[in-house]
């Protein structure tokens, strides 16, 4: 019996030993797979509220900070915008009626031979038994060639025509997939259709995006700007940063990094000055940071990949040609964890983007299309409270 015990005394001594040794190595050891271990854990914790306290805990201070500062590679330039060009006769589809001042709206699924009408172009054979029309959704072929470590699906691609009165403009959805998430791109050919959409209880409550879309007759969009949240209500009222829709300075504090539109539908992101700002004419902008292309320039490197963090993601950003792609990834389920920033800004750089900003992300990621929920959200909270929203205004 004594000797009995003595093994097991001896095994648990062993045990104690070895998950010790194990933590040590994660908090402290400079070598991999510990290393990036760590920074996965201390950028995913500190970017999530509910789990700073238990990263605080486990990893000494002086790493946290180390780590943190990885992951904020600011770029403190401006945008030009001067590579934009508005003049894009992509902007508008076909008629499928006459136009008309009164032409009600219709949003209509193009199949494969109005897209060959339209952009007069062969069809190539993709993979995964669909078809794609090579450049008819422009971005969907193209990769990304200074990293290849990272390799993205682009399924199930779909182009919709927009009427109504004289306008009409493309919507097209494309899902997006890699092996840690999965996503969807909504791509908006005319960006004078896209607009910054607000709670209609500002400082009271939030609204969920399906409300917003409904109240400023759009139809579709993404979750915006971030919003305080005092006692972790998840109230959705108070706007953090500014917000501008159509015009309407609705909240003017800024500290943060700024994207939106100017009057002339042109996307500017940057860190900017009051007197700055007021010279760019901004029709619709939210506060949020980080920025992740500024000028056809990638903000994040692949070292700063894990102190990022892994988590459900809203992005916007427009091409050169000035079309706007709006992007949600989903995270924190078991098929599908999450992206980190380099992720999100890699998938907007292979699809075209020239400028580009992350957006509030977390709880608060959605994207909604036509009346459909087309992002997974976290907790499956379709009614999440939000202070704003990009929506698509026909």
């Amino acid at each position: 019996m004594r000797k009995k015990k003595k093994i097991i005394l001896t095994i648990l001594i062993i045990f104690a030993t070895v998950i010790g040794a194990l933590f040590l190595m994660f908090t402290r050891a400079n070598f991999e797979p510990f290393k990036t271990w760590r920074e996965l854990f201390v950028g995913t914790g500190m970017t999530t509220a509910s789990y700073r306290d238990l990263v605080r805990f486990l990893i000494p201070a002086d790493e946290i900070t180390r780590i943190m500062r990885i992951g904020d590679p600011y770029i403190k330039d401006q945008t030009s915008q001067d590579a934009i060009n508005i003049e894009n006769p992509d902007f508008h589809g076909i008629a499928r009626t006459s136009p008309s001042p009164t032409r009600p709206l219709r949003i209509s699924l193009l199949n494969l031979t109005d897209i060959l009408k339209i952009q007069k172009i062969e069809k190539t054979s993709g993979g995964s038994g669909y078809i794609y029309i090579k450049e008819a959704i422009r971005g969907i072929t193209a990769k990304v060639k200074a990293d290849e470590r990272y390799n993205y699906e682009y399924l199930n691609p779909r182009r919709y025509l927009v009427e109504k009165g004289m306008d009409e403009f493309y919507v097209d959805i494309v899902q997006v997939k890699s092996q840690l998430f999965r996503g969807n791109l909504l791509i908006v050919s005319d960006p004078s259709k896209v607009s910054v959409g607000v709670t209609s209880e500002v400082g009271v409550t939030g609204e969920s995006l399906e409300a917003i879309i409904t109240n400023y007759k759009a139809i579709g969009g993404i979750n915006a700007g971030g919003f305080s949240d005092t006692g972790w209500t998840g109230n959705g009222g108070q706007p953090e940063g500014l917000l501008i829709s159509h015009g309407k300075e609705i909240s003017s504090k800024h500290s943060k990094s700024i994207c939106g539109f100017t009057n002339k539908d042109k996307f500017v992101v940057g860190r900017f000055t009051t007197s700055e700002l007021e010279k760019l004419h901004l029709r619709d902008a939210v506060e949020f940071n980080p920025p992740l292309i500024i000028n056809g320039k990638p903000v994040f490197s692949y070292g700063s990949n894990a102190a990022t963090g892994i988590h459900p993601r809203t992005a916007i950003g427009q091409r050169k040609t000035g079309e706007v792609i709006l992007l949600t990834i989903d995270g924190r389920q078991i098929d599908s964890v999450g992206a980190s920033l380099y992720d999100t800004q890699n998938i907007l750089l292979e699809n075209g983007a020239y400028n580009a900003s992350n957006l509030d992300g977390g709880h608060s990621s959605f994207m909604m299309f036509d009346d459909e929920l087309i992002s997974h959200p976290y907790q499956n909270n379709p009614d999440k409270r939000l202070p704003s929203a990009f929506v698509i205004i026909p």
